[in-house]
């Protein structure tokens, strides 16, 4: 609910935190996109579509509004590091960031992103 919220609002770009398999990255993209290619709720009066003010516009906005979406999303442990070719696979994932506190955290290294191990 919001991720649609802030779509809604004009977001384009979301990162999604703790994401940590590709099946999670795949729910991500999929809270992005309108029905057939994702579950995003359509509301016809919305600031992302120009509160449907022309009814050709509008169509035009659920045609494409997904290829002015970039979703990141962020990986934040030894796990999630490891699943990072599958992630980075998934169609409509613009990008992988790496989260160096929470990754440093589940390494045993709480506060300390600079340790080697972390690096």
């Amino acid at each position: 609910v919001l991720v649609k919220r802030l779509l809604d609002c004009g977001a384009q770009t979301l990162i999604f935190p703790m994401v940590s398999t590709a099946e999670q990255a795949r729910c991500a993209v999929a809270a992005t996109r309108y029905p057939p290619n994702g579950i995003r709720g359509v509301m016809t009066t919305a600031r992302c579509n120009n509160y449907a003010i022309d009814a050709a516009q509008l169509a035009e906005y659920y045609r494409c509004a997904a290829d002015h979406l970039c979703v990141l999303v962020q990986v934040e442990s030894v796990d999630a590091i490891n699943e990072v070719p599958r992630i980075a696979q998934v169609p409509g994932v613009d990008g992988v960031f790496i989260g160096p506190s929470d990754l440093a955290a589940s390494m045993g290294y709480l506060g300390d992103v600079a340790h080697p191990d972390v690096q």
